[in-house]
């Protein structure tokens, strides 16, 4: 969950709190002083004063280019800034500079300044001639430090464990434990982990520490964690819908718990194409609409954890081995640490046993313990270290093997497959989703089941405290880490030292490893202690509280039933399918509105003229009782009923959009960029809209009706002609030349034309006439290339082509920074911050090696440092003041070619494809 008020933070960012310098080395002695500029003496031509940082509102701070400072000797230094007296939408200035060193340093320096358009810095050289006096420069000091790392945490970017300490630091120093400074009524609000289901690093990282301390005290956990009311929800009835169905079910469905989330792969093969297939595409486009450039390693954690590198297995278990596969557990806390669980449908189980027992006598002649023993009656092996780098048990039952990372999630299958009446076979939603998605059909390459007892057990008061407390030991471990981390760069702190810090009472039990941190009870940063694991059986009365006000929320989404989820994926070459059905939706659902307009209306899948060369088009299931539709029958229907009794009774089922590729969307974006919108041809955009008819004589009728209403209500100010083209009329509507327009309003204009079956309209005449071509085509059975596109849902449907995030994701290039520039430069102040501080690391690999999280740029390059601008910058996206030229959107994802979209409102629910074509 990321906290960002970017339009304050960008407005306060602008006063120019610049990077940190950091050095690392030691003082004998601090001293502090504060500079305004005048008190500057430069070398060379003197930067214009007072200094503005370039900015632009909306704008978030590490996205712009600002005044940077850096000392040429060690210490650290910080921007101070004030907004200008009058208006508070006026530009703020920087005024000076507050600087910490030793009593030897030389107050000497660069400043690095903006030019007006933010593409390019000039360096000015200084020293400081005259220190300001009449206030304490200590107290100026810590506050502009806590000022620049309170910005830097608002932001939401990579590092916040570490800008939230610094930011305690400096509130510490001032004797602050908890009051931050004024900001122009920026104040950070903590992350509320109960809202969270992923268990993500962010949230950890932006608890703040004050809450780590005060949540989660075991002895105020006095409550009974049953008493507290969970999810009261209705379940949807199922039967109704499954009455006669018995589709073929998984066999390793009698394995897992109804209430936990299931995978289902129907070979070994399949699930590697999809583990692949994830970090091939779904890495890099989650990036892209994160904008963090992290990546958790999840995939790689876990098949180090349970000894089953995929890709080696999958040389030696083909499909003589494994039959099929699944995947389950009892939370969704992937990235932050969960109890998973493979199930392995084996044709010779023998030889799966043989690979794993080969895996953990490898591990174990390492640091591995080897365990074994009995759970429910079934014997189990495994190996495990410390920290649960490596967690591997396996079980067998006849021809099943199972393998997990949890002895709690082990005993949970075992008693599953004893009694299976509380497996998945036991729920109605599973039975019907395997109805709609049925084994074997349409290349299945997984099948992902959320039931209802899932979904609200994942939102019961266990789950959600439980995780709560997680995160909160996390965040505690964050601290320390951070605390201590000149100590841990340097390996000055031995393995097996205490870590238990005063100030934080969760860490009373933390442990130094020779990885970082480590909590017997809560794991460490890398990987949490499974939900399951924890005893979570007496809660506090603030954490109750909290659960009930997370409740409340949650639970006014819905207004009558749960509802459960499947997906079915698809990987087919260059297909990648994704098939998902909800039933039904949440009360607040986005698709709300979609749906009252579509609702009772039926898309016909070849829909609104399709062909190839669209940069998009859009179409949605037209439906004439809906309340839009009324609104428009009423007012067109007049007083004096000129339009009829049923205006729209012409009407189809259906309305399209579509936009041309066409030169004018780069002219509209250059012209964007040079702020010169006056300059923008819009009544030129190649958009058309195509609404299919029903009756072209009530089209006519209507038609007619509109021109002479046009007529009578304002006269001389339209013109209508007519034109021909391939001898099909169309009508040219724009203004009349007695209006005394400019030449752009004269050549502005609607063409509007209409067919046996649709009606055409748009701006463009050279629209008008492809349209023309194409229906002349279709008539006389000549082909039109992507004619037998049909569409993939029944109410709505989308194509894309990979052009239109191009176009569309810099329309304002002020404002919008494509999103793989924006995920690139977020790791730059993190890494700035570790290059000053351990000048002799690799930042990226020291961000790494502390947090457990690897700094990717989007692009595939790297991370490097500048030297002659003292910042670091991606090979890929350059830096703030410096971009590179780089292929845009998602050109930069995959090799993405297009994309596919349908929706299908059915039954209180919706059924939603999308497909993406490499």
């Amino acid at each position: 969950m990321k906290l960002r008020n970017v339009r304050l933070a960008s407005r306060i960012a602008s006063i120019g709190l610049c990077f940190v310098v950091l050095c690392a080395s030691t003082h004998a002695a601090d001293r502090f002083v504060y500079v305004s500029w005048q008190g500057l003496r430069f070398e060379g031509e003197a930067p214009k004063l007072p200094l503005e940082s370039h900015t632009v509102w909306n704008r978030r701070r590490s996205e712009i280019a600002q005044v940077r400072v850096v000392l040429d000797g060690p210490g650290e230094v910080f921007l101070h800034g004030f907004d200008v007296p009058g208006s508070s939408w006026q530009s703020p200035v920087a005024t000076g500079m507050s600087i910490r060193c030793d009593e030897s340093a030389p107050l000497k320096g660069r400043l690095f300044v903006p030019n007006a358009e933010g593409s390019a810095f000039t360096v000015h050289p200084f020293e400081v001639a005259t220190q300001d006096s009449g206030f304490d420069p200590r107290v100026r000091f810590y506050r502009d430090m806590e000022a620049h790392y309170t910005l830097l945490l608002a932001e939401g970017l990579p590092g916040a464990a570490w800008f939230r300490h610094r930011t305690h630091e400096a509130r510490r120093a001032l004797d602050e434990k908890s009051t931050p400074a004024n900001l122009n009524g920026l104040v950070r609000e903590p992350a509320d982990p109960l809202d969270l289901f992923t268990g993500a690093r962010a949230v950890a990282e932006n608890l703040d520490l004050e809450r780590i301390v005060r949540i989660g005290d075991p002895k105020e956990a006095t409550i009974d964690v049953d008493s507290i009311e969970g999810v009261t929800t209705r379940s949807y009835d199922w039967k109704k819908l499954i009455e006669g169905k018995k589709p073929e079910l998984d066999p390793l469905a009698k394995f897992i718990p109804a209430d936990q989330h299931a995978v289902f792969f129907p070979t070994f093969d399949a699930m590697v194409r999809v583990f692949d297939e994830a970090d091939a595409q779904g890495t890099p486009l989650l990036e892209f609409f994160s904008e963090r450039a992290e990546d958790l390693k999840t995939k790689e954690k876990y098949q180090n954890q349970l000894l089953l590198p995929m890709s080696t297995i999958g040389r030696l278990l083909g499909p003589a081995v494994v039959s099929s596969v699944a995947v389950t557990g009892s939370d969704p806390c992937l990235p932050s640490g969960t109890d998973l669980v493979l199930l392995f449908e084996c044709k010779q189980p023998a030889l799966l046993e043989g690979v794993l027992a080969a895996r953990r006598a490898e591990v174990e002649k390492a640091d591995a313990k080897h365990v074994e023993g009995e759970l429910e009656g079934v014997h189990y092996v495994g190996c495990v270290t410390s920290d649960r780098a490596v967690a591997s048990y396996s079980a067998r039952f006849d021809s099943t093997i199972v393998v997990t990372n949890s002895l709690v999630a082990l005993r949970r299958i075992a008693q599953t497959a004893k009694d299976s009446t509380h497996s998945l076979l036991s729920a109605d939603e599973y039975v019907f989703f395997r109805d709609r998605y049925k084994r074997g059909e349409e290349k299945e390459s997984a099948l992902l089941v959320l039931t209802d007892a899932t979904i609200r057990r994942w939102a019961g008061p266990r789950n959600r405290i439980g995780d709560a407390r997680r995160l909160q030991a996390a965040a505690a471990m964050d601290e320390v880490l951070a605390r201590h981390i000149d100590g841990f760069a340097s390996a000055s702190i031995g393995p097996g030292t205490s870590a238990a810090d005063a100030e934080i009472p969760l860490s009373v039990d933390f442990v130094w490893t020779n990885s970082g941190l480590r909590s017997p009870k809560w794991g460490s940063p890398n990987f949490l202690t499974p939900i399951s694991e924890l005893d979570v059986s007496k809660v506090s009365a603030e954490e109750k509280t909290a659960y009930e006000q997370f409740r409340s929320r949650f639970q006014s989404r819905w207004n009558t039933y749960f509802d459960p989820i499947a997906v079915r994926f698809v990987l087919d070459g260059a297909r990648l399918r994704a098939d998902a059905t909800i039933r039904p939706l949440t009360l607040d659902s986005d698709y709300k509105e979609i749906d009252q307009f579509t609702h009772g209306a039926e898309l016909p899948e070849n829909a609104g003229d399709p062909h190839t060369g669209a940069l998009f088009h859009f179409a949605f299931g037209f439906n004439k009782t809906s309340e839009m539709a009324s609104l428009v029958s009423e007012f067109s229907g007049g007083p004096k009923g000129r339009f009829g009794a049923d205006p729209l009774a012409w009407l189809g089922s259906s309305v399209t959009v579509y936009g041309e590729r066409d030169p004018w969307w780069q002219a509209m974006r250059d012209a964007t960029e040079r702020d010169e919108r006056a300059d923008i041809d819009y009544y030129q955009i190649p958009i058309a809209v195509q609404i299919a008819v029903k009756d072209p004589l009530k089209l006519a009728v209507f038609l007619t009706a509109l021109h002479a209403f046009a007529d009578e209500s304002a006269p001389n100010l339209t013109k209508w002609e007519n034109r021909t083209w391939q001898e099909m009329g169309y009508v040219r509507i724009a203004a009349s030349e007695d209006l005394g327009l400019n030449e752009n309003g004269h050549e502005a204009a609607l063409y509007y034309v209409s067919f046996a079956n649709a009606l055409v309209l748009t701006p463009r005449e050279d629209l008008i006439k492809q349209a023309i071509d194409r229906y002349v085509a279709r008539k006389a059975g000549q082909p039109v290339p992507g004619a037998d596109l049909k569409w993939l849902g029944k109410s709505a449907g989308l194509r894309l082509d990979r052009e239109v995030v191009d176009v569309l994701s810099r329309i304002d290039s002020r404002s919008v920074v494509d999103p793989a520039v924006r995920a690139a430069w977020s790791a730059l102040p993190i890494l700035d911050e570790w290059h000053r501080r351990f000048p002799n690391e690799d930042p990226v690999a020291f961000h790494e090696r502390v947090w457990g999280v690897r700094l990717v740029s989007p692009g595939g390059g790297a991370f490097v440092w500048n030297d002659a601008m003292q910042t670091m910058e991606s090979t890929d996206y350059g830096r703030p003041g410096a971009p590179k030229p780089h292929a845009e959107g998602m050109r930069a994802f995959g090799g993405i070619e297009n994309a596919e979209l349908g929706l299908t409102f059915e039954d209180q629910g919706i059924r939603a494809v999308v497909e993406l074509h490499k």
